[in-house]
């Protein structure tokens, strides 16, 4: 039973000490550049899961959970890479690379936002554009044809 306890207080402190060295936690930076990440720590045994991505269906599935892989396991693959000589480069470059990960995600949320509207907006203008052409108001009256099920 000694046994036992002794090794979970040696797990309880592997896992303080990596939290504390920055090895666990999210990374913006592996989830959205997963593949010049990978190259960047010369892992690129891992490149080759992205051959599931060529088969249908099966590719949008792995793309987002691979990507949420990368982005849960992205600093310990960093740690273990021989790219880095010391612990400062490693924090460094997780640095950078978090931040410009969090910036583009930023932007492709707000260019999601703008296609979205754009599509609203242009589904509309179809609608009307198309009642014009074929006689209709532009308001929705009640006995629109084209406004029928």
């Amino acid at each position: 039973m000694e046994n036992i306890e002794h090794h979970v207080a040696e797990e309880e402190k592997k896992v303080a000490k990596e939290e504390r060295s920055g090895l666990v936690g999210w990374s913006w930076g592996a989830f959205m550049f997963d593949i010049p990440f990978l190259v960047g720590i010369k892992k690129y045994a891992y490149l080759f899961w992205y051959f599931l991505a060529l088969v249908p269906i099966v590719n949008i599935v792995f793309i987002i959970v691979f990507k949420i892989w990368m982005g849960v396991r992205g600093r310990a693959l960093a740690a273990v890479s021989p790219q880095f000589e010391n612990e400062t480069e490693f924090h460094g470059f997780m640095k950078a690379l978090d931040h410009a990960g969090e910036v583009l995600f930023v932007v492709a949320i707000i260019v999601l936002a703008i296609v979205l509207v754009l599509a609203v907006f242009g589904a509309f203008n179809f609608l009307g554009f198309m009642r014009g052409i074929h006689g209709g108001s532009s308001v929705f009256p009640a006995n629109d044809p084209m406004m029928r099920y």
